[in-house]
């Protein structure tokens, strides 16, 4: 029996599986030629986003705010 990661792709905001079937795509970054990298939901990376925890409790690599540009 495998064990999936506790930051495994299936729990991150950047994965998206629209038909649930276990085989997604990483839209972290802008697809390429090849389209959106291929991912399954046990795999891992380092650039985990939690859909699961509220931004409040996600250290600071798993979570940057946005910033509103001061105004001069």
């Amino acid at each position: 029996m495998s064990r999936v990661p506790p930051k495994s792709c299936k729990d991150c905001r950047h994965y998206n599986d629209p038909d649930e079937v276990g085989t997604g795509q990483c839209r972290r970054y802008p697809p390429t030629d090849n389209g959106w990298p291929p991912t399954t939901g046990s795999d891992w990376c380092g650039e985990f986003n939690s859909t699961i925890l509220p931004p409040e409790n996600q250290t600071q690599s798993e979570f940057t705010p946005y910033k509103a540009a001061e105004t001069l």
